[in-house]
């Protein structure tokens, strides 16, 4: 692993805290729907598809991973904040897709593309172990009821051993966006 991390691949280890930093391309994104979508276009989803695979036979990715900008890791952990899916996001690991798929991304993309002014501090992220926990809330009526799990707390990652490499190369970020065109 040492080697690995050396190397510089991406790499993240828990619970020993190995956590992997990345630059999201959201100037790129924000030209691509300004120059495609014009003055007349409604994002409706911005998702984010992370592969990553187990280096070691019987330790697997850890099952949830926090993406949050690195400026705002310590408040966090910190204040025992939820994601909010402006600045921080959580995805499952899916064992069929070997990936994680960070489904939530429109707010923040919203937020950037109403900015003047991008920093570095604006789109560097880290990807960090985590272990999700979540409070069932049941809404009972006459005939039915419904049942829905809401986050309640994410905490780093300190269960069992988990490792995952990160193909950063391979991650597919996907924009969908509606644009208004008038026929003349």
């Amino acid at each position: 692993l040492e080697a690995k991390l050396n190397a510089g691949d991406d790499i993240f280890v828990a619970p020993v805290g190995t956590e992997s930093e990345f630059t999201f391309p959201i100037e790129d994104i924000i030209n691509v729907y300004k120059t495609r979508g014009g003055k007349q276009a409604v994002v409706n989803s911005l998702s984010m598809q992370i592969p990553v695979d187990s280096l070691v036979s019987g330790i697997n990715p850890p099952p949830y991973v926090l993406l949050i900008l690195k400026k705002d890791r310590e408040d966090f952990f910190a204040n025992n904040k939820l994601p909010d899916n402006k600045t921080s996001f959580y995805a499952e690991y899916s064992t069929s897709t070997g990936s994680y798929n960070f489904s939530g991304l429109r707010s923040y993309f919203s937020e950037m593309l109403e900015r003047t002014e991008i920093k570095p501090e604006d789109y560097t992220f880290q990807l960090i172990p985590v272990q999700v926990s979540f409070e069932e809330l049941v809404n009972s009526g006459y005939y039915s009821s419904t049942t829905q799990y809401t986050e309640s707390e994410v905490q780093p990652y300190a269960l069992s051993p988990v490792l995952g490499q990160l193909h950063f190369d391979k991650t597919k970020i996907k924009l969908i966006f509606s644009r208004l065109q008038a026929n003349q």
